[in-house]
């Protein structure tokens, strides 16, 4: 054993699923506004603030193409530091919405060199619930709901990347993050730490860690337990979307064969690039890192049947043709207020009253009109929405769940709500009542 294989925990999985659903499950709450901070030309710029895992208020900024909508979207994370990384060449691209914040509630643009009395390496590191980069990660997870639910962005469409502690974690993100269809991680910190941490640490900020070790009895093993759970090449093990990694083979701090460690162990398409270059940005990431981007997003499919009108019924075709995005909700996947239904129980019939509409969180409807099926919907998906817009009208449509289904309820209150915070959520929704009228006139025309 060299100290770069994988050597992950017995509970590693069952460690993460309740690390992203403790994430999940926060309250979802952001801001945006108007900035008048230098950008890179061609793009638009706004900040925003956004509640943490914990409540507390996190400030970042959002970049994007002037004039465009659903653009392909990166959630850009920061290297080592309390700084925040303003959007520059290297946190934006030309083409893609991003988004980058700081971790420490300070401000979207907050400048501040390192020193080892503000570094947070050490934080929490006797315990793997309470090490700091559980929370930092989670804030991450919940920084994608933000990106995801912004018009500018393709929700279907995003990435995570980074330098250093941002290349480490966004392959994390690549692991645990449903979202994230790739990753690009340059110079990846925490890889292969057995073998690291075998040798002497004379650099700060991994020198926080050994001294902190050096302070308690068992120290190694105590925090080596802890890294053990984060270790970036365990992490890899569980990503599986497409990802590349850089290494520095001059970088004193992630050395190359922590980066070859890390890329051995990507369970998902991949790519290495070596350059003769230390632990900092290099001019050639701009693009090869856009390119990845361009290349990996674009092929991003979602699979689901599609119901053509016939003149007697709608019937699904064969093939793989996904509903257009802006067709789908799933700024939903992680509402926790959900109600479930068994296969073949019944969400309501026609001639029902009813003033709320639903989204399917997870699972399969169908949907029946005269006792004939005319739709089957899936996750993302919206149903029962004339209700709530005429709700002395009774229901039109009899809703069955085809399969075990979770739902997210839509009122009023929070359809406003809803609109408030993310304005095209109201375009989606006429969107789809047009869709599904046209449907309708065809069933109907002799």
């Amino acid at each position: 054993m060299t100290g770069l294989e994988p050597y992950v925990p017995e509970d590693f999985d069952a460690f993460w699923r309740a690390t992203v659903e403790e994430a999940d499950a926060a309250p979802f709450d952001f801001r945006r506004h108007a900035s008048n901070y230098d950008r890179p030309p061609g793009l638009s710029l706004d900040t925003l603030t956004f509640r943490g895992v914990g409540g507390e208020t996190l400030h970042g900024w959002l970049a994007w193409p002037e004039g465009r909508r659903a653009c392909p979207g990166f959630l850009w994370i920061p290297p080592y530091g309390r700084w925040s990384r303003p959007p520059d060449a290297y946190s934006t691209r030309p083409d893609f919405a991003s988004l980058s914040f700081n971790f420490f509630g300070e401000g979207p643009f907050h400048d501040e060199a390192y020193t080892p009395a503000r570094g947070y390496f050490a934080d929490g590191a006797a315990h793997p619930e309470t090490w700091v980069f559980r929370r930092m990660v989670q804030n991450a997870l919940i920084a994608v709901r933000v990106l995801q639910a912004q018009p500018e962005v393709d929700e279907d469409a995003l990435a995570a990347m980074g330098l250093s502690q941002g290349g480490g974690m966004a392959v994390w993100l690549g692991a645990w993050c449903p979202a994230v269809r790739a990753v690009v991680a340059d110079l990846p910190f925490l890889g292969g730490m057995p073998w690291v941490l075998s040798g002497s640490v004379h650099r700060y900020p991994l020198k926080e860690l050994t001294d902190f070790m050096a302070s308690m009895p068992l120290g190694r093993e105590v925090v080596g337990h802890t890294l053990s759970y984060f270790d970036t090449v365990n992490q890899a093990t569980r990503c599986r979307v497409p990802t590349l990694v850089t290494a520095g083979l001059k970088d004193p701090a992630v050395r190359p064969a922590q980066v070859e460690a890390i890329h051995r162990a990507l369970a998902g398409p991949k790519a290495y690039v070596s350059l003769d270059w230390g632990h900092d940005w290099h001019p050639s990431m701009v693009a090869r890192n856009s390119d990845w981007l361009t290349e990996h997003l674009s092929q991003v499919e979602l699979p689901r049947p599609v119901y053509q009108a016939t003149a007697t019924n709608w019937r699904p075709q064969s093939g793989n043709v996904p509903r257009p995005e802006m067709d789908k909700f799933m700024m939903f996947r992680h509402a926790t207020d959900t109600a479930d239904f068994e296969p073949g129980e019944t969400v309501f019939r026609a001639g029902d009253t009813g003033s709320s509409m639903y989204v399917i969180v997870e699972g399969e409807v169908e949907i029946l009109l005269n006792d004939s099926p005319i739709d089957l919907l899936s996750e993302g998906d919206l149903f029962g929405e004339m209700a709530l817009i005429n709700p002395e009208e009774p229901r039109a449509a009899t809703a069955v769940a085809k399969t075990k289904v979770r739902l997210a309820e839509v009122d009023e209150k929070r359809f406003t709500f809803m609109v408030q915070q993310t304005p095209r959520f109201s375009l989606q929704v006429m969107r789809v009542i047009s869709t599904r009228l046209r449907k309708m006139n065809a069933y109907y025309r002799p």
